[in-house]
């Protein structure tokens, strides 16, 4: 919506500017530095916000490398930013970070990422993927134990066939 503000800009300021009554809805370049800032800092995550809503299928496994793209690209301030720019870009960092450094949420994510075929360990520190797989080993034996206390001898579950529901008629 901001871009769309920005594009349109020269022909809103020529439409209000026009008018005595609505020359003060003009724009003023402060106006315009600001929006301008906050489009550069947060347009690239606007495009990502929807390109994933657009996703029939969204896990939490995506969550470690949408941090990993916004650590290290999306959000690294760059040399042609004004200071506006940089410090919302650092803010939102800082706030993303803050958000997911618990250590039972990294934890949660970590192991969403491992067993998901797309990411594995590819965004999970080296020196936590073995705590992790073994973690994740501990958790499917433990489900398969209390699957077999619920139906002793046996391991598989198995589907009931059913009989074919006749149709009927008027």
């Amino acid at each position: 919506m901001i871009e769309q503000i920005l594009e349109q800009e020269k022909a809103r300021a020529r439409v209000l500017g026009s008018e005595k009554k609505t020359r003060h809805l003009v724009h003023s370049w402060q106006d315009i530095d600001l929006l301008e800032s906050v489009n550069k800092a947060i347009g690239s995550l606007q495009k990502f916000t929807d390109a994933l809503s657009g996703e029939n299928y969204v896990s939490v496994s995506y969550l470690k490398p949408v941090l990993n793209l916004f650590n290290r690209s999306l959000l690294q301030p760059e040399e042609d930013e004004n200071e506006l720019t940089k410090k919302i870009k650092s803010a939102t960092l800082q706030y993303l970070k803050e958000k997911y450094e618990d250590p039972a949420t990294v934890e949660l994510i970590d192991m969403a990422t491992l067993v998901d075929p797309q990411f594995r360990t590819t965004y999970i520190a080296d020196d936590k993927i073995e705590s992790i797989k073994h973690r994740a080993v501990l958790e499917l034996k433990s489900l398969l134990a209390e699957e077999s206390t619920h139906h002793p001898g046996t391991t598989v579950c198995q589907e009931e066939e059913s009989e074919p529901v006749s149709k009927k008629y008027l």
